[in-house]
C-alpha cells in the first residue's frame, strides 16, 4: 500500500477520488485535515487497520467501497445495514483502551430524504387511472412509483430512502442485469418487513410514461464517464428527474429531463446534506441553517471553475 506523506483527521477514501468535493466541504467546517485518499480496493482492509491505530475520527467512502468495505467493520447501523452499503466510517474510541472500533453509517439516506423534503417530492400518494391521487387498484398499495437507473452502493441507499418516503413501486434498470437482481434480493430482506407497501422490482427495459421520479444513481455524465440517454421519450406530466451526481451541475440527464419538462433536482444537496450528518456523527456538531448556505454557495463556485 503506497505511503501518504501525512495522517489526516479525516478523509473520503474510494478510486479514484480526485473529483470529490468532500475536502473542500469539510474545510469549509472547519475540518482543516482532511484529505482525498486514492486507496484501491486491495488496499481496504490495510487501510481500515490505520484507522483502528492511528489518530483518525473517521472517512467518508465513495466509488467502488461502498459496499467492500463493510467485511473490514465492526458494527452497521440500521441505515447501513438496510442500504448494505456504506458511506461513512466511525472510529469510535473505547475507554478502556486498545483497538477502535469501526462503525459504518449511511448518511445518503438522509440526505435523499432531506432533498424530497427540501423540493418537495411526495411519493405517498399515488396518481390513479384518471389522475386523481388514490389507491393502486392493480396491485393495492399506496405510493408512487419510482425508477432507479443503477444497482450500486448508491443505488441501495436510494431505495432505502424511498421505502421510507412511502413510494409504492421502486424499480430498478442496471446495464448489469445480475447487479439488479441482487438489489432487489436485498430490499426485499432489508426491508420488506418495515415497509410492506413497498414492491421493489428489476425493470429490463424502461417502459414509457411509467414512472414519477426517476433517479440517476451512476455516474454517467460526471467527469470522465460517457453521457447516454436514460430517460424514456414520454413521461408523466408532473414527474421528478434527480441526479446523484453533482459535477457538472447541470448533468446530461437533467438536461434529458428538462427537454421533457420533468421537474429537477441536482445532487448537490444530497452531497451537502450526507455532510452535514457526518459532521455530527464524527463531532456531534449540530449544523445551523446558514451552514448549509454557506456550504452551497461555496460548492457551486468550486464546480464552475471560480475557485479551487
Amino acid at each position: 500500500m503506497p505511503k501518504h506523506t501525512f495522517k489526516p483527521l479525516a478523509a473520503v477514501i474510494g478510486h479514484p477520488v480526485s473529483h470529490s468535493l468532500s475536502p473542500a466541504i469539510f474545510r469549509t467546517l472547519g475540518v482543516t485535515s482532511y484529505d482525498a485518499l486514492d486507496i484501491l480496493p486491495e488496499e481496504l482492509v490495510a487501510f481500515t487497520n490505520r484507522l483502528r491505530t492511528e489518530d483518525w475520527v473517521g472517512c467518508n467512502v465513495t466509488l467502488p467501497h461502498k459496499q467492500n468495505v463493510i467485511p473490514c467493520l465492526d458494527l452497521l447501523t440500521s441505515e447501513a445495514q438496510d442500504a448494505g452499503a456504506v458511506n461513512v466510517i466511525e472510529v469510535r474510541r473505547l475507554k478502556s483502551g486498545g483497538l477502535a472500533r469501526l462503525v459504518g453509517h449511511n448518511t445518503d439516506i438522509y440526505g435523499i430524504l432531506q432533498t424530497f423534503k427540501e423540493n418537495g417530492v411526495n411519493l405517498r400518494g399515488r396518481r390513479g387511472p384518471s389522475g386523481q391521487n388514490g389507491r393502486n387498484g392493480r396491485n393495492g398499495r399506496n405510493g408512487k412509483t419510482a425508477i432507479i437507473f443503477g444497482a450500486g452502493g448508491a443505488a441501495r441507499a436510494v431505495a432505502s430512502a424511498l421505502a421510507r418516503a412511502g413510494a409504492g413501486e421502486v424499480h430498478v434498470w442496471a446495464r448489469r442485469r445480475s447487479q439488479a437482481n441482487a438489489l432487489v434480493r436485498h430490499c426485499a430482506e432489508h426491508l420488506a418487513i418495515r415497509f410492506p407497501n413497498t414492491r421493489f422490482k428489476v425493470l429490463a427495459r424502461v417502459p414509457e410514461s411509467s414512472a414519477d421520479i426517476y433517479i440517476n444513481a451512476t455516474p454517467l455524465g460526471m467527469k470522465g464517464f460517457k453521457t447516454n440517454r436514460l430517460l424514456p421519450k414520454q413521461v408523466r406530466r408532473g414527474a421528478w428527474a434527480f441526479d446523484l451526481v453533482y459535477r457538472p451541475e447541470d448533468t446530461s440527464f437533467l438536461r434529458q429531463a428538462k427537454k421533457r419538462n420533468l421537474k429537477c433536482i441536482g445532487g448537490l444537496d444530497m452531497l451537502i446534506w450526507q455532510a452535514l450528518a457526518t459532521r455530527k456523527i464524527w463531532f456531534r456538531q449540530q449544523s445551523e441553517p446558514y451552514v448549509k448556505i454557506k456550504l452551497k454557495r461555496r460548492l457551486r463556485s468550486i464546480i464552475s471553475g471560480k475557485r479551487s
